[in-house]
């Protein structure tokens, strides 16, 4: 029998991803039925570069706050159709067992319509994890709204890594041409040993559109959720500079 815990986390899982698919059920709409559709080679350049700035506060149940530090870089160059990027994410904190460890994420796409299909692989020095990935982006517009959707699933293939998915995407509406506000959100759950394991994400968005880049800042809460230590929030604060 499940308890009433593990009940709400299922019914709010399944109401976040039911509002996503809602958004993304408009705005296809949208597409189909616009009269002048925006060309989809301008939805997202040839090259684009993103670098982040991360500061985390944890809050572990019973033991003491912690704080991370890192940078993230990601990068993606499409040639045609077709392309090639990568993630890099870096962490340094005052815990030295959850600190000071990254992630390298390399990935290959596919272009179809508002579609890219991506695979790729990821490896991190923490657990020294391996995962093969696959999934697709949905990338659009729907007037000033902006809308990305991203979900993956990860295949474990080194060091006894566990399965999990990946659903991450984000809302934006430009109220102005310079500035922007929106909403993000994620889910992860894994599978297999660790299927007890759950981890979600909900924040907010700004931006300031420059005349070749754009200033963005992100604060948002984070809930990551095992059978052994209970629910742990985290609080995230971003600032990323992106062309």
């Amino acid at each position: 029998m499940k308890s009433a815990s593990s009940g709400n986390k299922e019914k709010n899982m399944k109401r976040y991803i039911g509002m996503i698919l809602a958004i993304l059920a408009l705005c296809i709409a949208h597409s189909v039925n616009a009269e002048e559709k925006i060309p989809v080679g301008k939805l997202e350049k040839k090259f684009s570069f993103t670098g982040t700035l991360k500061f985390d506060l944890y809050l572990p149940k019973g033991k003491p706050a912690f704080t991370e530090q890192g940078l993230f870089l990601y990068a993606h160059r499409k040639v045609g159709d077709y392309g090639i990027g990568a993630g890099i994410d870096q962490w340094g904190g005052t815990d030295k067992i959850q600190s000071n460890h990254w992630t390298a994420r390399p990935f290959v796409t596919v272009n179809w319509k508002q579609f890219y299909f991506v695979g790729g692989y990821q490896a991190d020095t923490k657990h020294g994890n391996g995962h093969v990935f696959f999934g697709a982006w949905y990338v659009d517009k729907c007037g000033k709204l902006s809308v990305f959707f991203d979900p993956r699933y990860y295949r474990g293939v080194r060091n006894d890594a566990s399965d999990f998915i990946d659903i991450f995407g984000f809302v934006k509406y430009a109220i102005s041409p310079k500035y922007s506000l929106g909403i993000k959100g994620e889910y992860i759950g894994w599978f297999g040993k660790d299927r007890s394991h759950h981890w979600s994400m909900a924040g907010l968005i700004a931006e300031r559109k420059f005349n070749n880049f754009t200033l963005g800042l992100e604060p948002a809460i984070t809930l990551d959720t095992t059978a052994k230590c209970g629910t742990a929030p985290t609080f995230w604060f971003r600032t990323y500079f992106s062309f």
